[in-house]
């Protein structure tokens, strides 16, 4: 019996020491642990696919001024033109063409239920101080539409207030847009018209068009919002 008392007290003894050490000893080894934490800036996705594929970058203030941005765009060897003409006819870049294209502005995408895909050609050149080729599958950074490649367009930056009025013979066309600044604001009108043009054999090409633009962007000086346009 009293040796029965002797072994629980014993026993006792021994697990109180032990709930008492093994929480110290933890503490102390987790004290002893190095941590070691790696940051880095990620890239944005213009700056990697700029690495990786081959960009054509196109300048207007080096080219004549086109009457519709697929002019601009079949300049590179690498682009047709595909399916409806007019200003809802989509480019091709390697036989890739319609949904297979991402169209963006300055790196926002242009989303269209349109079975055919967006088409750029709906803003107007005056609006645009130069555009981007991506000749190359770009699925991984600018999602699945950009299975074929991808063009980025870039707004023109206001520099100083601009009229500009434009004219063409074979579809009596007229243009007229005027760009404006205010601090951190800035805006651009487009009105643009053309009737029937005619082709080389002198039929007629049902390719008249009228169209309205406003494009308006803002950059905060303060908080975390960087640029609005719309």
């Amino acid at each position: 019996m009293n040796f029965n008392s002797s072994l629980l007290l014993r026993v006792s003894s021994l697990f109180a020491l032990s709930c008492v050490l093994v929480p110290s000893v933890a503490a102390q080894a987790e004290q002893q642990v190095e941590r070691v934490t790696v940051t880095g800036q990620y890239p944005y996705y213009h700056e990697t696919l700029s690495r990786i594929f081959t960009q054509y970058d196109y300048d207007q203030d080096h080219l004549v001024t086109p009457t519709h941005l697929n002019e601009l765009l079949t300049q590179s060897p690498l682009i047709s033109l595909n399916g409806q003409g007019g200003q809802l006819q989509n480019i091709s870049i390697r036989g890739f063409s319609r949904w297979r294209i991402q169209s963006l502005i300055d790196g926002v995408p242009i989303l269209s239920d349109r079975r055919a895909g967006a088409s750029v050609d709906f803003i107007p050149p005056s609006f645009i101080s130069s555009a981007a080729v991506i000749s190359g599958a770009a699925s991984t950074y600018l999602g699945s539409g950009a299975i074929g490649g991808a063009v980025n367009l870039q707004i023109k930056e206001p520099f100083a207030h601009q009229l500009q009025v434009g004219w063409s013979s074979n579809q009596r066309g007229q243009d007229y847009s005027y760009t404006g600044f205010h601090r951190n604001t800035d805006w651009k009108v487009a009105y643009r018209n053309a009737g029937n043009g005619e082709d080389a054999n002198g039929m007629t090409l049902f390719d008249q068009y009228e169209q309205a633009a406003f494009f308006v962007r803002h950059r905060p000086e303060e908080g975390a919002l960087r640029e609005a346009w719309t």
